[in-house]
């Protein structure tokens, strides 16, 4: 039998009714490990992974901090599933000030994306196996990091916290280029979620796709996100379009779902 947590908070959304939402499906149970604990082992692992890259980071003897701590893959997926099925508090308690577990999660996602680029991920073919699975190993983090940014997104906090990172919006509308089709279709549900966050939402998400332009070298924001949406494989990459009149102009919010895109955007 489970115990009720009292000591949830109701900001954003009912203590009770997250509760009799999840009590519904049988899933709500307590959590694998605290909300320290996933910061804690996180960000040994982005030390770790920056000491390769540059070994004067970090202390003397920090080459070890990978030994002994679970997998970032392993890690990622417990995070998500306890994110999910676990009592709101323990939500509040991993995007909270004190553990800034979204800060965390962006930076994981930037260093994933980085060790695919740093492992030449448009050569994949000509690369040697060590390095593909190092590719391999970055898409499937990559992954898992945008699932638990977007179980995290259920919070306001936490999406407030998402678009006030640094580089974190822009991080995520690089996903939108992933090799992994799953991945780019959490990133659009995130930058929807943003979106739709009044006040703030919309000018951010359009400076984070600016900048993607500017990475990527397009001519136009939403060029690759139309090509692709455009393109006769769009009923196999999980992006589903509608019929709508001509000329309508749609909401930023609606666009990256991507229930309705036809010809061209005016944004």
């Amino acid at each position: 039998m489970i115990i009720e947590d009292r000591s949830r908070s109701s900001e954003g959304f009912p203590a009770n009714e997250w509760e009799a939402k999840n009590a519904k499906k049988g899933i709500l149970r307590p959590r694998f490990m605290s909300a320290a604990d996933y910061v804690f082992y996180l960000r040994r692992h982005l030390v770790a992974e920056r000491r390769k890259n540059d070994p004067t980071v970090g202390h003397p003897g920090d080459e070890t901090l990978s030994i002994g701590i679970p997998r970032l893959s392993f890690l990622l997926r417990r995070l998500e599933e306890d994110i999910q099925s676990s009592y709101l508090s323990f939500l509040e308690e991993f995007i909270s000030d004190i553990h800034e577990g979204i800060s965390c999660l962006l930076n994981i996602l930037r260093t994933c994306q980085e060790r695919q680029k740093g492992a030449g991920l448009f050569t994949y073919a000509t690369c040697s196996r060590a390095k593909q699975n190092l590719i391999n190993r970055g898409t499937i983090d990559e992954f898992y990091c945008l699932l638990c940014l977007k179980a995290c997104s259920k919070s306001p906090g936490a999406v407030e916290k998402i678009s006030c990172h640094k580089t974190g919006l822009s991080t995520i509308a690089s996903c939108i280029t992933s090799s992994h089709m799953k991945s780019r279709i959490v990133a659009i549900e995130l930058l929807t979620i943003v979106c739709r966050a009044p006040e703030f939402g919309n000018s951010r998400v359009l400076e984070a796709m600016t900048t993607v332009r500017i990475l990527f070298g397009e001519s136009v924001r939403f060029k690759f996100l139309v090509s692709v949406l455009n393109s006769n494989i769009t009923s196999t990459s999980g992006l589903e379009i509608e019929q709508r009149p001509k000329k309508e102009y749609l909401p930023l919010d609606y666009v990256f779902r991507v229930w309705v895109i036809r010809n061209r955007l005016n944004i």
